[in-house]
């Protein structure tokens, strides 16, 4: 999303320690693997969990879930991101088929999947508890953001193991996810001997 921004260590710390647990599972998730709020949400425990119960290395978006549907994504799953979904699937237990971001339901609407808006509004509630000054320019798009630059420094800067990771088709995607820091690079040219 055009506009938005990638969080500090700090900002993602102090947003995450404002969430719920289900809501922090969901925030680490994505930022531990780049997928997009709807790829996440559409995650049922089968996607996350084997056989045996125990959370998976890696896991799949399916291809209907994916924006543009082309096809489906695997990405590795982050350690601190595995131990959250353990926690979490321990205090709400679920299997199978069923979501594994889940509404908690009321009287008039069962439990079910969790809707987008949920998760947006408790998000914009933790920018609040956490003092993010610039909270306009953060959005569920910033835990991708914030994937992007992490990997982009990890690649160092290699913007075709970028866009793999990232799941674009065209590279011109990825390069909008990379700042480019203008003073650093005329700082290059002057110093080229």
């Amino acid at each position: 999303m055009l506009g938005m921004r990638s969080l500090t260590k700090d900002e993602v710390r102090l947003i995450s320690e404002s969430l719920s647990l289900r809501n922090r599972c969901i925030f680490i998730l994505g930022i531990r693997t780049g997928f997009r709020i709807r790829e996440l949400l559409s995650l049922n425990v089968s996607d996350v969990v084997d056989e045996s119960g125990s959370v998976r290395g890696m896991v799949r978006v399916q291809r209907k879930n994916m924006k543009c549907e082309r096809e489906s994504r695997v990405m590795p799953v982050h350690e601190e991101a595995r131990e959250l979904i353990r926690v979490y699937l321990k205090a709400f237990p679920a299997s199978g088929d069923a979501p594994l971001f889940r509404s908690t339901g009321t009287a008039d609407k069962p439990v079910g999947r969790l809707e987008y808006s949920v998760f947006w509004r408790a998000l914009k509630k933790a920018l609040t508890r956490a003092s993010i000054q610039d909270k306009h320019l953060v959005s569920t798009h910033s835990m991708r953001k914030t994937f992007a630059s992490e990997m982009n420094e990890a690649v160092e800067g290699n913007i075709y193991k970028l866009q793999k990771l990232m799941g674009h088709k065209d590279i011109s995607s990825t390069a909008r996810y990379v700042a480019v820091n203008e003073k650093e690079l005329f700082e290059l040219v002057k110093n080229r001997k």
